[in-house]
Formats: C-alpha cells, sequence, structure tokens
C-alpha cells in the first residue's frame, strides 16, 4: 500500500484505530478522521509513519454534509489522491424498542445510515474523477440477523448493507469496489454496555 492514501472516517473508534494502525503499517498515508479529538490525538502518535507518509487527523459530523465538504477540500488541497474510503463510525444507544426516545431512533438512524450514505456519496464523486477507488463500510451482524435491544441499531446497520451492494452495483463498472464487513461482538467502548450471556 505505497504511495496510497486512506480515509477513515471513526477512526478515534476501537474498530477504526485498529484499521488506521493497519493501514499505517502497510505503508498507506492514513487520514483518520472523527468526533473524539484527544482520541484522534492518540491515533495520530501510535500511527507507524515513513519519510513517504503524512498522515492527518481532522474533526467532522457526519451528519453535516457541509462538514463533509470542509473535509473533502482539505484532502483534495493536501493529498494528490486518495486510494480508499473507511467508514468504521457508529453509535448505539441499547433499548426495546417501546422505551427507546423518539431523539435516539433519530440520532442512531442518522449517524449509521445518514452519515454512511453522505461520506460515500462525496467520495464517490471524487473516486469517479480518478477514475479508481475502494469503498468499504462497516455494518454489524445485527444488521443480517436483528436483536433483541438493538431494533433500530439493527435497521441502521442493515440500511448500510443494502446501501452498500447497491451503490456495488451502481460504480462498479466505473471502477470503484465497494464492500460492506459485518463483525460480530467486538471489545471496544461502544460495546462495554453489552451484556453477553452465555
Amino acid at each position: 500500500m505505497l504511495n496510497q492514501t486512506a480515509i477513515v472516517f471513526g477512526g478515534s473508534g476501537g474498530i477504526g484505530r485498529a484499521i488506521c494502525l493497519e493501514f499505517a503499517r502497510l505503508g498507506a498515508t492514513v487520514v483518520a478522521i472523527g468526533r473524539n479529538s484527544s482520541a484522534l490525538d492518540e491515533v495520530l502518535k501510535n500511527l507507524p509513519t515513513t519519510s513517504d507518509q503524512e498522515h492527518s487527523i481532522l474533526n467532522c459530523d457526519v451528519t453535516d454534509t457541509k462538514n463533509i465538504s470542509q473535509v473533502l477540500d482539505f484532502i483534495n488541497k493536501k493529498y494528490e489522491k486518495v486510494n480508499h474510503l473507511v467508514n468504521a463510525f457508529g453509535i448505539n444507544s441499547d433499548s426495546l424498542l417501546v422505551r427507546q426516545p423518539d431523539s435516539d431512533i433519530y440520532k442512531t438512524i442518522n449517524s449509521n445510515l445518514i452519515g454512511t450514505i453522505n461520506t460515500c456519496k462525496a467520495f464517490t464523486k471524487l473516486f469517479l474523477s480518478q477514475k479508481h477507488g475502494s469503498i468499504v463500510n462497516i455494518s454489524s451482524i445485527v444488521g443480517q440477523h436483528g436483536n433483541i435491544g438493538q431494533t433500530v441499531y439493527s435497521a441502521s446497520k442493515a440500511g448500510v448493507i443494502a446501501f452498500s451492494k447497491s451503490l456495488a452495483k451502481e460504480i462498479g463498472p466505473k471502477n470503484i469496489r465497494v464492500n460492506v464487513i459485518c463483525p460480530g461482538y467486538i471489545n471496544t467502548n461502544m460495546t462495554k454496555s453489552i451484556y453477553i450471556c452465555i
């Protein structure tokens, strides 16, 4: 991955951080993007760096298309090309549906699903102009199978799966790959509140 640039939204979280570290280890320049400034600082400190790598960190709200445009402007000015986009962000508010506040429902859908659509739309335009690119969206196993107490989160992640499949059909013929990954339980800050019963 030498001389390649990887953009990782959700780069301050558990999965996103690991992805950033692996990209950097393989020789790519990494732009880690998230909402937690102190966590992003820690990511930047720990990224393996050679003379060919010029890593960056940026704050961004994926529900704000203007904010995403600002991020894209920065990237276009600083980097010659972008090879990879990874959407590794997500929020969860575990609750039975009848108890879940409307505000949490909208927040989860807006972040996990609409946020993914927003970032993909912005970077798809860039990839089309470059005539190449790779998109990886992180969904969840509950997006495939559902889970008690995670109806809204499951719906948002199922949406990411369907969106990714459809986008792949749209832009695959244009030399742009779109893949979606559905991890099971991973021990991150987001999952600390989940109780595993065996």
